[in-house]
């Protein structure tokens, strides 16, 4: 669930070396320098040029949580944060799981039914006996789900202002939970910020963003993008991943099958008129 995207006139540096990331050593010859020194007087919020030219995000993920095997990647990285990961028994991946699939909506696809997220539910209460972390992080999505995050009658914004809000009250016990549950994901990499609250922040939204309906999740990162002025809209390659048999998940109720249900899905929504979107397979064969 993370994306970057870049402004075309960045393919003029595709035959290049990166600026950015040279050696004292490397010299640039005539048109490297020209296109160097072009590039550093745009200005991004003066200049027309940034406006007027078409954004493509080259990377993100449109699917949600029901698309990812979260009992197995749970069961499979239990040294991957201790000591907190380590108190991730095989209940406790399988409540966790099921805890974020619950919440998570599906759109009507491709021929499939679609399915309705769990609210107005304790999941805390719902599964007593759990040990530490599983109560800590149900307790969490309890918190967040009272609060409005999920609040059909509002839009994502202000459920984004309430997760924020809700993400800031979070006590010491609540942010090592998130922070385990993001690491085990594999998606550490929204905890590296220079501010420690930025990244605790970045982590919350992320598993927001799984719950979020597989239909609606190119509008909601084109929200996301929405701040600097694009001529038209986002264009969004979407990746695509088998990660059933990587970490050894069959296909059930709460995690979709990659050829029968997720590609399909997928070609569903591309299809869409105006989705401005593209879809990479990322088929594993294995």
């Amino acid at each position: 669930m993370n994306s970057c995207g870049f402004p075309l006139i960045t393919l003029l540096l595709v035959s290049l070396p990166l600026i950015a990331c040279r050696s004292g050593g490397l010299s640039l010859n005539a048109t490297q320098r020209l296109t160097a020194d072009t590039l550093k007087k745009i200005s991004p919020e003066k200049d027309t040029l940034p406006g007027r030219t078409p954004v493509i995000d080259i990377h993100t993920h449109t699917f949600n949580a029901r698309y990812l095997p979260l009992r197995a990647i749970l069961h499979g990285k239990r040294d991957v944060r201790p000591p907190f990961s380590w108190l991730v028994t095989d209940r406790c991946a399988e409540t966790i799981a099921r805890a974020l699939v619950d919440r998570t909506e599906l759109a009507e696809a491709a021929g499939e039914k679609g399915v309705a997220r769990l609210t107005g539910t304790s999941q805390l209460r719902a599964s007593p006996g759990t040990g530490l972390v599983c109560r800590v992080f149900l307790g969490l999505l309890d918190k967040a789900e009272k609060a409005g995050c999920w609040d059909a009658r509002m839009g994502a914004k202000e459920q984004m202002r309430r997760l924020d809000q809700v993400a800031v009250s979070m006590n010491p016990l609540e942010k090592a939970a998130v922070k385990t549950a993001v690491h085990m994901m594999g998606m550490e990499e929204h905890l590296e910020t220079a501010k420690p609250s930025s990244g605790i922040l970045a982590a919350v939204r992320f598993l927001w963003l799984t719950t979020q309906s597989d239909a609606a999740m190119t509008k909601l990162y084109r929200q996301l993008h929405a701040g600097p002025a694009t001529e038209g809209p986002i264009t969004m390659v979407s990746h695509g991943m088998d990660l059933g048999p990587v970490y050894d998940q069959q296909a059930s109720s709460g995690f979709l099958d990659y050829v029968t249900s997720q590609l399909p899905r997928s070609r569903f929504f591309r299809e869409q008129p105006g989705s401005n979107l593209i879809n990479f397979v990322a088929y594993n064969s294995t």
